[in-house]
């Protein structure tokens, strides 16, 4: 114990944690330890762009009120200086669950509204300190204060997320009955962030189904079979050009003249017949070799129905 006391440097690890942390997750106790107070305030290593509101969860404790403070208003969309949680005691608190055999509590941070393709992976780190805080107003001596060193996952986290909840992709824009130019276009204003800000890869299946029989809760038997499946295409910027809907023109061009092809050669019944598309998102990382970090899959949405009697060929 002696040897691990001489050998601690608080001083260096406080000097050398100033320079990588982003977030300061302050919580305090009162004095009658029935209220915690959580404030969390984002540091100067973080750009203003990269800065997410992060909602906190205690388990035994309920979540009382949420102050955010900025230069302007109350808004989770504008920079904030601090946001501030205010949590009561359970009174009963069976059930709440700890980490192994820790008697404390686990604490949940989530950073809310990241799209998973400006945000492509994440890493994260944590550390923590005693003594920082110890009188309001002022500021304690760095030799005083006990701090562990930083913790942190050896790779970066890459996402995975699967949507197979059936959509009708009739149901967007003004009307149902479209051209499949203009089906396919409403449908990238949905799923396609409208500025590009990162790279990123797509492909695109398209699949001819029909419905062989249905029940009583609209739940349909269908067969199907393969259209096309597109090569991966590298959304990213074009020039002087950000606009997802000019960048991808091209490629929503070929699909509609596939599709075009193949329903005149196989002259598929109509009534009862619908497009299925599959939109598979790929990470598209910068100036990083394959090694470090491969195009990992990133988002899957499936089940995007298109009835064919809602193709306006007009």
């Amino acid at each position: 114990m002696a040897r691990s006391w001489q050998i601690w440097q608080p001083i260096a690890i406080a000097q050398a944690s100033r320079q990588t942390v982003h977030y300061n997750i302050d919580e305090n106790l009162s004095a009658d330890q029935e209220t915690k107070t959580v404030i969390i305030t984002p540091t100067n290593n973080l750009p203003v762009a990269d800065q997410q509101v992060l909602d906190i969860e205690l388990p035994g404790y309920e979540l009382n009120d949420t102050r955010q403070n900025d230069v302007t208003t109350n808004s989770p969309t504008v920079p904030y200086t601090t946001i501030e949680y205010d949590f009561t005691k359970l009174l009963d608190a069976t059930g709440v669950e700890t980490f192994g055999e820790s008697a404390l509590p686990d604490r949940k941070v989530t950073v809310t509204n990241l799209d998973v393709l400006d945000y492509q992976n994440a890493w994260g780190a944590i550390r923590l300190a005693r003594n920082k805080n110890l009188i309001d107003g002022r500021e304690t001596n760095a030799a005083f204060i006990f701090q562990t060193p930083e913790v942190r996952f050896k790779n970066r986290i890459t996402p995975l997320i699967v949507n197979d909840k059936r959509w009708d992709i009739a149901d967007l824009g003004d009307s149902r009955s479209k051209t499949l130019t203009q089906h396919l276009e409403e449908l990238f204003k949905v799923l396609l962030p409208a500025i590009i800000n990162r790279p990123y890869d797509i492909r695109i299946s398209c699949q001819y189904a029909f419905a062989l029989a249905s029940n009583t809760n609209e739940e349909e038997l269908l067969a199907s079979l393969p259209v096309l499946l597109t090569p991966r295409f590298t959304v990213q910027k074009s020039g002087d050009s950000t606009d997802m809907l000019a960048v991808t023109q091209q490629l929503r061009t070929n699909i509609v003249r596939e599709i075009d092809n193949w329903q005149t050669q196989k002259n598929p019944n109509q009534t009862r017949g619908r497009y299925l598309f599959s939109f598979s998102f790929f990470s598209n990382p910068e100036n990083v070799s394959s090694t470090e970090n491969p195009n990992l899959p990133l988002l899957t949405v499936e089940n995007l129905n298109l009835l064919l009697t809602d193709i306006n060929e007009v």
